[in-house]
């Protein structure tokens, strides 16, 4: 009789934890952008700087993005630009303007926006060439949809929103950073 006693509880106690316990939350990849050739800047650095400061208080939800647009812009830098020539007097400054992310009143509803600008500057701060792009994105989810769904939302806004912003300042540097473009 001593036996069942434990037997069962432990069956209880394991029936229980195996309700109570959530899957664990989604994982998502790290975005980045080596899908294409490097931005070879003739400058001997390539900078960031970010303007943008996250509140991490609600309306403002880029904090709890599974990748936050910041992060995948910083990516975008780190991927695509490159500086060729060490003994340069000029650097390429990347200075993220904004990288957030909104909910509506009500909830439900989600922006994101993300701005940067890229500047060839030289030693002693002059502008020589500079590119700014901005994008915007916007998503409606479920109120009832799950944490998954939802994370999987905001990884796509950042994904999309970050190849946008990249694209518009890739064809701006290559269409006018001559000569500090290869």
């Amino acid at each position: 009789m001593s036996f069942r006693i434990p037997a069962a509880a432990l069956a209880l106690l394991l029936g229980l934890a195996a309700c109570s316990s959530d899957e664990p939350p989604q994982r998502f990849p790290d975005i980045h952008f080596a899908n294409g050739p490097k931005i070879r800047l003739d400058v001997n650095t390539v900078e960031i700087v970010s303007e943008f400061a996250p509140t991490f208080r609600l309306p403002q939800v880029e904090q709890n993005f599974p990748i936050p647009p910041q992060r995948a812009i910083e990516n975008w830098v780190h991927d695509r630009l490159a500086a060729i020539n060490p003994s340069s007097e000029f650097r390429a400054r990347v200075t993220i303007l904004d990288a957030s992310a909104r909910e509506a009143d009500g909830g439900g509803r989600y922006t994101a926006h993300a701005a940067a600008r890229v500047d060839v500057v030289n030693a002693h701060g002059f502008v020589a060439r500079s590119a700014h792009a901005e994008a915007t994105r916007s998503v409606t989810i479920d109120p009832d949809a799950s944490a998954d769904d939802r994370d999987t939302a905001w990884y796509g806004m950042t994904r999309d929103i970050s190849a946008s912003l990249g694209g518009e300042l890739e064809r701006q540097i290559r269409s006018t950073f001559y000569p500090y473009v290869h």
